[in-house]
């Protein structure tokens, strides 16, 4: 199996197409990975490496052999979030991500702004109406940027821009990373709980 499309894609073994027969729930993939019935042969691909099941004993769960078609995909970005089990600080580190989209988004059309190389444009005192409250969004959008750039590592910073604005698979970022794709969705994690604290939204949740 491997991770495509946003699941985990069920493949025969001698099927040289590649074609996927199903999708295997996250939650079943976690718990046949934790139980060491998945051997990975190479970067986000396993093959089965339990023990044989035997004759007329059917496993206690299944893979959902529906077509991929007709199942909903999960973002990377909603996979990751997955891991979080306290449900306030997933709904904190959500508005973040969420925050972080904007900013960039504000930020790069600030960008297109001045490419029109107006003189008049400047970065700091916005003095053209030209550039108009545009301008002013992008450059506190950037500020905000930094903050959050300073607060993390170059990494976690990479790793975020590819996660939530580029909407880069798991099996992707695993794949930049030179890691696993549950390694780098437990790194995923860490680096969104850092952008919520570098946006001031990491809070103790309510008693």
């Amino acid at each position: 199996m491997c991770w495509r499309a946003g699941a985990w894609s069920v493949i025969r073994k001698d099927d040289l197409r590649g074609a996927a027969i199903g999708v295997l729930p996250k939650a079943t993939f976690l718990s046949l990975f934790e139980a060491q019935d998945l051997k990975e042969v190479r970067t986000g691909h396993f093959v089965w490496a339990g023990a044989r099941m035997p004759a007329g004993r059917r496993p206690a769960k299944t893979p959902d052999l529906r077509p991929q078609s007709a199942i909903r995909r999960r973002t990377a970005l909603e996979s990751v979030l997955e891991t979080i089990d306290d449900t306030h600080v997933r709904s904190l580190v959500s508005a973040a991500a969420s925050r972080f989209a904007g900013d960039m988004e504000r930020s790069a059309s600030g960008q297109r702004v001045t490419q029109n190389w107006d003189v008049s444009l400047h970065v700091d005192g916005v003095s053209s109406g030209r550039g108009g409250g545009r301008m002013e969004s992008a450059v506190a959008a950037q500020r905000r940027l930094d903050q959050v750039h300073a607060a993390l590592n170059s990494v976690q910073f990479t790793n975020l821009i590819r996660l939530i604005t580029q909407e880069r698979s798991l099996a992707s970022l695993a794949q930049m990373n030179k890691t696993s794709v549950p390694a780098v969705r437990m790194k995923l994690s860490e680096a969104l709980l850092a952008l919520s604290e570098a946006y001031k939204l990491s809070v103790s949740p309510p008693r």
